[in-house]
Formats: structure tokens, sequence, C-alpha cells
């Protein structure tokens, strides 16, 4: 065993897989690495779990989760700027040229600058990875050797045998200069040929990719596709996502173009992940390389959002979307693992973070209405209209509402009942016509029909009533306020909507931009309003998440869905909700008591979902002692004045 030689140049891709190197042996050395694995997840999640559990105002999940994720990145992006300010210099202490002589007396090093001689005694361990051969001389100091510059046929674990057969020589035998100078080959024959990379190929380049797609091997050199195939897939993710969109919105449908800017941002979105991945990756991925990958990933997505979006129960449609994550980030995982010959956990981390910042911050902007839908259903266009118009009609609805307000009947009697009415959501007609009947309900059993104010979003009409938005609600219920005697008078508010644990009411019409209803919302309008005595019926999903604002012996609040249920029933098709058909069309007009027409409710409610098979929704209600008592008086003798 008499040695080799190598002539390599190194650069900043080597200086990056060394980094990775000795990263790793820091890390992953005894206590350290066990503690670092073990110890500090562990402490964080008791910590959490405190936080979550005791706190004076525990913390939202999501919150929490998104403060870590940022927290993370943070410290992330501290590291990267660490280590882009710690970057070798050109033809300094690393980068450029080099040549090793390694024989029985250790490893011989030429540079333009010097040479030196380091014996075997010096060398604390020989590893390597698929790319480079590392000789440690220290914990963190080594000679880098790149796998591409071995002499021809060797590769990089028969170096790593070679250069520890020569340690296990030193002292065995006696080498000259003369007899080192022959038993090892001259410099000039000992460059090695580098392997040329495959020329890009269309045709490679997609078999790579299906096989991939298909979880099958394939060459990670042949993601360094040519342009034509990366645009091929974007097109063709594009074109999924129109089709698939298509299906099941029925005949007559029309394309809207204005959702054509909603394409248009999340392409560029993923633009964005695919310069946040490519800037991240170590070693680095051709740019070319993470194109196609995020345009297969994006052709992927588009197919597993379509299959997530028809699962049944709230539940399981959360469950599927995460697990559609998780594969995707596996998908990707893949790919940049056969591309880099590297598991890129610091790149797939930080493109999480930016997908749950963007997702948070910005997706309620980026929403521009569904590619296709049926004209009818849309009152010929209205959702282009409702964007043509939507300054004027977000401009007008302060005097509208105050009309609306000041054209209700004076009070009446020791104490009146005032009405408003919320359906949340105009795309679909079920939340509109669930008001309308709840108004014509409690405006019949107990007086109100001319004390009440309907704020509606509805697609197929713009103009006839006042919008649902949180701004809205807060003018109406102000002006209501100023109107009723507060010591006396109740206010019964109905809202129908979709709904969400945090908990907020869903607030949409066509492409107004407008905020969702939260329950710090809701309970600082009923406050600031000055009205204490309430009734607010919710028929939502997640209802039940409202009852801790609104709780109080004043106030009966009534919820379609417990806090972790969801509801049913709030499909286009239908002019009532389950909710809406049980308690305000079949229960209420009949009950001698708000608190018996939610008994029977229930009662009809969990019997209809036991026999359609459906996860129990749960209605949950409070009811205060002191408006049930002053509730008792209407029921007794239905006002009709």
């Amino acid at each position: 065993m008499n040695g080799f030689s190598v002539s390599t140049r190194l650069a900043p891709a080597d200086w990056k897989a060394y980094q990775a190197a000795y990263t790793g042996r820091v890390q992953g050395r005894g206590w350290r690495g066990a503690a670092l694995i073990v110890g500090f997840p562990a402490a964080f999640g008791i910590v959490v779990y405190l936080l979550m559990r005791f706190a004076h105002n525990p913390v939202e999940a999501n919150s929490l989760f998104t403060g870590i994720l940022v927290g993370y990145g943070a410290l992330v992006v501290v590291g990267r700027l660490l280590r882009y300010w710690m970057r070798p210099l050109p033809n300094a202490a690393f980068l450029g040229e080099w040549h090793y002589e390694f024989s029985p007396l250790g490893v011989r090093v030429r540079r333009t600058n010097g040479e030196s001689m380091t014996t075997w005694a010096a060398a604390r361990d020989v590893t390597g990875t698929n790319d480079h051969v590392f000789i440690w001389t220290d914990a963190v100091a080594a000679f880098v050797v790149p796998a591409r510059d071995l002499p021809p046929g060797m590769t990089g674990t028969a170096a790593q045998a070679e250069l520890n057969g020569l340690r296990a020589q030193t002292g065995s035998t006696e080498y000259s200069d003369k007899t080192l100078s022959a038993v090892v080959p001259s410099e000039a024959t000992l460059i090695s040929e580098r392997t040329p990379e495959p020329a890009r190929s269309l045709g490679r380049s997609m078999t790579a990719l299906l096989r991939w797609a298909t979880w099958r091997r394939f060459d990670g050199r042949a993601l360094d596709a040519p342009d034509f195939a990366i645009a091929l897939i974007g097109v063709l993710a594009v074109l999924l996502l129109v089709g698939l969109d298509r299906i099941g919105v029925g005949p007559n449908a029309a394309f809207n173009f204005f959702a054509a800017q909603g394409v248009a941002c999340k392409a560029l979105g993923i633009l964005g992940l695919s310069w946040l991945i490519w800037r991240t990756t170590d070693p680095q991925i051709s740019w070319r390389g993470v194109l196609f990958l995020t345009a297969g990933l994006a052709t992927i997505a588009v197919l597993g959002l379509w299959i997530v979006d028809r699962t049944g129960t709230r539940t399981a449609h959360i469950a599927a979307s995460w697990g559609l994550l998780a594969i995707l980030g596996m998908y990707m995982a893949r790919g940049l693992r056969a591309a880099t010959a590297r598991p890129q956990r610091r790149a797939l981390a930080l493109a999480l973070v930016a997908l749950v910042i963007v997702r948070n911050t910005f997706s309620g902007y980026l929403e521009s209405g569904p590619l296709w839908y049926v004209p009818e259903n849309y009152a010929s266009g209205s959702y282009a209209r409702s964007m043509r118009d939507a300054e004027r009609l977000l401009m007008t609805q302060a005097a509208r509402i105050d009309a609306a307000v000041a054209s209700m009947a004076p009070r009446s009697g020791d104490a009146s009942m005032f009405m408003v009415g919320f359906a949340g959501v105009g795309e679909q007609k079920v939340f509109a016509g669930e008001i309308a009947l709840a108004a014509k309900v409690i405006g019949d059993r107990y007086g109100a029909q001319q004390r009440t104010l309907l704020l509606v979003n509805d697609q197929r009409d713009l103009e006839s009533q006042p919008l649902a938005t949180v701004t809205g609600l807060k003018l109406a219920l102000a002006d209501i306020g100023r109107r009723m005697d507060r010591e006396r008078d109740i206010l019964t508010l109905v809202i129908s909507s979709h709904g969400s644990e945090q908990p907020a009411i869903s607030v949409s019409n066509g492409a107004l931009p407008l905020n969702d209803l939260t329950g710090a919302d809701l309970k600082q309008a009923l406050d600031e309003a000055g009205i204490r005595w309430r009734v607010v019926i919710i028929s939502a999903c997640h209802a039940g998440a409202f009852i801790p604002f609104l709780a109080d012996e004043r106030s009966i609040v009534i919820a379609a869905a417990a806090a972790d249920r969801t509801s049913f029933g709030c499909s286009n098709d239908r002019d009532l909700t389950n909710f809406g058909e049980a308690f305000v069309r079949d229960s209420l007009p009949n009950s001698p008591s708000l608190r018996a027409a939610f008994e029977n409710a229930q009662t009809s409610i969990a019997a209809r979902e036991q026999a359609e098979k459906l996860t129990p929704s749960m209605p949950t209600a409070h009811f205060g002692s002191a408006i049930e008592a002053k509730l008792q008086g209407y029921d007794q003798s239905p006002l009709t004045h």
C-alpha cells in the first residue's frame, strides 16, 4: 500500500459539505447529542403543556404553533447569516487549487503559496460521504478531498479504506523522499478526469419525475430539467386545477376570470418558495431542479386538495389536510435528497415556516372566488359586479343601516323586543334563507316584526338589505342600543354562517374584502352598544366556542354545535341547516319557552344524526337566570304589538 495523489479545486460547495460534516460531528457527540435530540424537545413539550394548561390566559394552539415556527425560523435565519459571514475567501486558506500526496508518511499538501506535511499521528479520524472524504486532524479541522477528483475507479469508500490502511502502516517502514517519489506517481498522471454531467433531456427528466411521483427509484441528476419540461409541468398543474374545479359545478358553468389573479398570486408564491428552498439547500440544488420539483409538487397538491375538499366531516377534512401536507413534505424531502445526496431538513423547515406565515397572514387577501360558477346562482354575474361595485357598496352601508334603524317602530309597553339577523356567507343561499325564517318566527312570537334589522350577504341580491359585515353589525347594535330602553328591552341576535374554533364566524360576499366575526368582536360590539339583555342564537360549526365570551346572567346563548363539533346542512342546495330546521322552524314556534325549544331541538338533532351516522354536533346553550325569568312574561303572553 504505497499511497495515491489527488489534485482538486475546492469550491464553495465543498465548503458547505465541510460545514455539514463538522456540524454533524459536534452535535452528534455523546451526551450533548442525546441532550439535543431527547432532552430539549421533552423540556419544551413540558413548558408548552404548562402554558396551555395552567396559564391565566391560556395560549391558543394555532398561535403557539405559529410562534414556534416563527421563532425557529428566526434562529435558522441568524444561523444562515453567520454561515454567510464566515464563508471562505477566494484563493485563501480553503478555496482554490490543492494537491494531496497520501503515503505511509502522512499527508503532503502543495498549494500555490506553499506546502506542508502532516504525519498520520496527527490524524484522528477518516470519514466520508458520497461526495467527499474528510481526514480529521482536530474536532472541526480536516483535509477535504472531493470524491469527484479521486483516481479513476476509486470510490469514496475505497479511498477511506486506503487512507486508514496508510495510517496503520505508520512507523512500520521508513520512507525517504527518494523512495516516496518512486512509489507516488507524478502529479500530472494523477489528476482525475471529472465525470461529465449528462446533458439535459426532456424524456429523461419526465421519466425521473414520473418515477418520483410514483415513489420509485429515480436519477436525481435528471431533475436538472430543460426549461420546456418545467413549463410543461407548470401548465399541467394549472390545467388540472381548472379541470378539477370544473367537476361538480354542474351544467351551464361559467369561468370566473377574476379568479385568475388568485391563481397568479399562488404561482408567484410557489416561485418564492422555490427560491427559498434553492437558497437554503446545502449543497445547493440547481435552480432548474427546484423549479421542476415544485412544479411537480404543485400538480400533486392540486389533486390532493381536490380529494381533501370532498372529505365528509370537518374532523376528517382537518386530518386529511394535515395528511396531505405530510405527504407533500415527504415528496419534497425525497426529491431534494436525490438531487443533493443529503437530507435538506433546514430547507424544508424554512419552507414550512414561510408557508404557515403566508397562509395565516395573506391568504384572505388572495382569495378571488371560485374558478367556475353557475350564473343563475350568482345573480347573472353578481360576483363580478360585487368586485366592480365594492367601493360603492361598502361606502353606502352606514347610511343604509342608520335609515333602517330609524324606520323601526318605537318601543312599546314595559319591555320591547328588538331583533338583528346576520347571514354571514353570501355564496350559499341557505344562510340568508335561515335568517329570513328566524325573523318571521321571532317577530311572530315576540312582536318584533317592526323592530327587526337584517344584515344579509347573498350573492343573488346585493342591494335589498344592508350587507353583513363586522363594521355594519357594530354600527347596527350601537344604533339600536341608543333606541332601546337598555334597562328593560331585549335584543335577539341570530347569526347563520360557517364557523371555526377560534371562535370565528365566516363573513364573505363575492369579491368584497370582509373580515370574519370573532368572539371578541361580538362581545365588544354588544358591550359598547350598552345592550344588557341579550338572546344570541348562532347557527354555525363550533358555535359553542362563543359561549365563554358572551355568557352572563342577563344573556342566553344558543349554539348549533359544541365548541369542538361541526353542525350540518349548510350546503347550497338546502333552504335551512339541520339546526335551522329543528330549532327555528319546528321547535321555536310551538314550545313554551326558549329552553324548551332548545331541548326539543337537541333531541331531534341527536336522533337525526344517529340515523344518518353523523358525528354528533352536540348543540349547547347557556341560560342566564335573570334573562330567563324576564322572558317568562313574553312566553306566557306573547307580544303582538
